[in-house]
């Protein structure tokens, strides 16, 4: 439910935008879409955005007039903020986020655990980032706004039905009292955990849903303490129950609370209900000014996810594909890296910057397939962390409840058992297994940073002029090719590669210098203080395959051109590549 209408949070003003019909003839839009996004939340928003960073067109359509109401979503994990910065919106979110790098927890008065994210000099962002999810919304549409020949967001549009077939996916939409039909080459699924789109096509998710159930509440107070994450265990202001709270932009503050086995829902969520129990936590914290109750909701956690993403022309992402509990903030920022993963590779199968001619046969195929293999192998891992710490504040059983409330007894005096409190947060999970991976040679690189599969590692380099610049700012919309060392080879190398890459691939050469070595001025980064070197295990003449979303897809210890192609027509999903068998020199 919301207490108050959605016309201004804080100093968050909401805009309208009223259901507008496009032309139609006999009931359908004439113009056939390449891509149409259900679904205006972050995830579709950031589908179509990516999409149009490579050249995509794509409708997105959502039901709503506005941008969610409530704070929802509000942790950002540092490799989404790294997606925004691709998606070109990234300053936006830094200039009102909140940053945090840890968070403490409490066992009824006594605080048991104070942890700190991974977090050093190499790093330019935060491991974790506070802000609403309507602004989130908000600036992505804003970088959309950028992008008007190639997105068209319809607000007040909703999905009726859906009809799938080899060549195409026909909607039946409803907008302003009005419903008409629309084609398009394919549709992304990204319309929540209760998707029309997969009901249409009579899919089920399947999975663990628990009996855990939270109040989840934003309040407007300035409570002055700073940006962490503040969980309390049966605290004394609220015996018996568990209660999270996180600090937001705007004096906004998150407070969720699990109900009580005999509460009832329905009536869990009313005000009246509700805020006795904030009023009591604030009062615990010794918080005697003036609050307000901006949104309240329930929410209750389940691990649920279809058995593929894609079904020939229609893709899922987010929470239309897959569930995840919040607890590790997992949710969004999964979803991000579903719209990050599926963007470069719909864009190909659906021609962007002229990739369409430049796919091998079948490689549209493979890779759109591939999407649905990663971030199911994705969701597998986020679930077995997000269960840990779901079975920790969600206990399932009353054995559970007891074995955790005796850890948290004990954590205070045995610091050993402090990592079971531990709640896990989100991080980038990495595609080891991937079909569009060049695995290594084995023995030529360490346990180090940049095997196939996993995200860049960030890493901070100079640019000619002696700037800071970090290595995840480096690769382009395409593939890139990261080289390590300078002189006339490596140049000479990547000049024949360029020429002889496959067609539409986007491939660019970026040049890494080690300091004072050859070729250092003519680089397009220099590893000034030898930590590229260390963390990536890179001698001059090393080279990485990223592909559009950042993650590596081949490494060499010398470049060979041939292999180098070879990789790249394997990472586009050609059948032609043969096995995945690294052909390497030196």
């Amino acid at each position: 439910m919301q207490l108050r209408t959605p016309d201004r949070l804080g100093a968050f003003e909401y805009r309208r935008h009223p259901a507008r019909l496009p032309a139609l003839r006999d009931g359908r839009e004439a113009t056939r879409h390449r891509v149409v996004v259900a679904g205006g939340g972050p995830v579709g928003l950031a589908v179509a955005l990516g999409l149009a960073r490579l050249g995509v067109p794509s409708l997105v359509v959502e039901a709503d007039e506005t941008v969610c109401v409530g704070s929802r979503a509000i942790c950002l994990s540092r490799r989404s903020l790294e997606i925004l910065d691709r998606l070109g919106v990234l300053p936006a979110f830094v200039d009102k986020g909140l940053a945090w790098t840890g968070g403490r927890s409490f066992w009824r008065d006594t605080e048991v655990l104070r942890f700190l994210m991974p977090h050093d000099a190499d790093q330019r962002l935060a491991p974790m980032t506070n802000i609403e999810q309507y602004y989130i919304e908000q600036f992505l549409l804003d970088g959309i706004a950028k992008h008007p020949e190639l997105v068209e967001v319809r607000w007040g549009t909703s999905v009726l039905a859906v009809s799938a077939g080899d060549h195409g996916v026909e909607l039946a939409l409803e907008a302003a009292g009005r419903r008409y039909a629309v084609h398009a080459d394919w549709l992304v699924a990204c319309d929540g955990a209760r998707s029309l789109v997969r009901d249409q096509l009579g899919l089920k998710m399947s999975g663990t849903s628990y009996e855990g159930r939270y109040v989840i509440a934003d309040i407007e107070a300035d409570l002055g303490l700073p940006t962490e994450r503040l969980a309390w265990f049966d605290p004394p202001a609220n015996p018996g129950r568990t209660v999270l709270m996180h600090r937001q932009p705007d004096d906004l503050w998150r407070i969720d609370y699990q109900l009580r086995p005999d509460e009832d829902p329905d009536e869990a969520v009313r005000p009246e209900n509700v805020l006795p129990v904030i009023r009591a936590q604030l009062a615990m914290l010794g918080f005697t000014g003036d609050w307000k109750a901006i949104w309240i909701s329930m929410y209750r956690a389940s691990a649920v996810s279809l058995e593929r993403y894609r079904h020939g022309r229609v893709l899922f992402a987010g929470d239309a594909a897959h569930l995840v509990p919040i607890f590790g903030v997992r949710g969004l920022n999964s979803g991000f890296e579903d719209a990050w993963n599926l963007a470069w590779k719909l864009a190909r199968a659906a021609g962007g910057n002229g990739a369409r001619g430049g796919l091998p046969p079948g490689g549209s195929e493979r890779l759109l397939d591939s999407y649905s293999l990663e971030r199911r192998h994705a969701w597998r891992q986020n679930i077995a962390q997000a269960t840990k710490s779901t079975e920790f504040m969600a206990p399932p059983s009353r054995g559970f409840e007891l074995m955790r409330d005796a850890v948290l007894s004990l954590a205070a005096g045995h610091p050993a058992l402090r990592s079971l409190i531990n709640p896990r947060q989100s991080s980038s999970i990495p595609y080891p297994d991937s079909p569009l991976n060049t695995p290594d040679r084995p023995g030529e690189f360490g346990a180090s940073a940049g095997a196939p599969g996993e995200a860049l590692a960030e890493c901070p380099l100079r640019d000619a002029a002696g700037a800071v610049v970090h290595l995840t700012q480096l690769p382009g919309d395409g593939f890139t090719l990261l080289c390590y060392g300078g002189g006339a080879g490596p140049a000479g190398d990547a000049a024949r590669i360029l020429a002889d890459s496959p067609p539409g691939c986007g491939l660019a050469v970026v040049t890494i210098a080690p300091a004072g070595g050859e070729g250092t001025a003519a680089a397009d980064a220099v590893d000034a203080s030898g930590r590229f070197a260390a963390l990536y295990d890179a001698r001059p003449g090393s080279a990485w395959l990223l592909r559009p979303d950042g993650n590596v897809c081949a490494r060499w210890r010398a470049i060979d051109a041939q292999a180098v192609i070879a990789a790249l027509a394997r990472a586009l999903g050609s059948p032609a590549a043969g096995p995945a068998q690294p052909a390497l020199t030196g």
